[in-house]
């Protein structure tokens, strides 16, 4: 978060000229897809596209449709050679735009790229960032339901962000995830640390959230 991230939006700058595409992952995720799956999304972005970025999957930035940092598609090339973007950035950094980019950094650009230069970002389907943050609208049916099999987890839940790391080193495996779902009710030692400090029923809530909506994030 903060200013560390906006340097994401400009990482053409610094970029070896033979890197034309990048994906930028934050570390609190888990990949349960083939990357070559998201990759494919490039083609399909528009001629001025520069990002591609799935939707935040919370109200934090409402009434805009926000979008959220943790899965990007830099189209570095473009975004070398684009006056458009270049105009945009200049237009949010000066203050010219009226609106202040705030704590949440890069993805907060993005929301004002999408909102008022649609034409340099693509959507990512929601199915490649499923988001476990639920502090802005906790159980918010709406916002986390998702149409696709799950393409990537995104722990970005404060007190969930350890369940990334579980999964890394269990291969993403479903079993794995199924067993940390149990293990949140009875606080079984697998995950008696993850997350940490639960109050009472919160284990039966957040296994209750995982099986609503990330039940599939994982590899068979």
């Amino acid at each position: 978060q903060g200013p560390q991230s906006l340097k994401k939006p400009l990482l053409h700058y610094v970029m070896p000229a033979a890197v034309e595409r990048l994906i930028v992952l934050d570390t609190d995720i888990v990949l349960v897809r083939n990357v070559h799956e998201l990759y494919d999304e490039f083609d399909r972005f528009g001629p001025e596209a520069v990002v591609g970025i799935a939707n935040e999957q919370t109200t934090v930035y409402s009434p805009m449709v926000g979008k959220n940092g943790g899965v990007q598609l830099l189209h570095i090339a473009r975004m070398r050679t684009s006056d458009a973007y270049a105009r945009a950035l200049d237009t949010i950094a000066s203050g010219r735009y009226d609106k202040w980019i705030g704590f949440l950094g890069d993805q907060t650009l993005y929301t004002f790229l999408a909102h008022d230069f649609s034409s340099l970002t693509h959507q990512l389907p929601c199915h490649w960032n499923r988001q476990l943050n639920f502090a802005f609208s906790p159980m918010n049916r709406t916002l986390h339901a998702c149409p696709f099999p799950c393409g990537i987890l995104h722990a970005n839940h404060g007190k969930l962000k350890c369940l990334a790391k579980y999964m890394h080193e269990r291969s993403a495996s479903c079993s794995a995830l199924n067993a940390f779902r149990t293990g949140l009710t009875n606080r079984s030692m697998a995950v008696k640390s993850c997350p940490p400090k639960l109050q009472k029923g919160g284990g039966i809530f957040l296994s209750n959230w995982l099986t609503a909506h990330f039940g599939d994030c994982c590899v068979q």
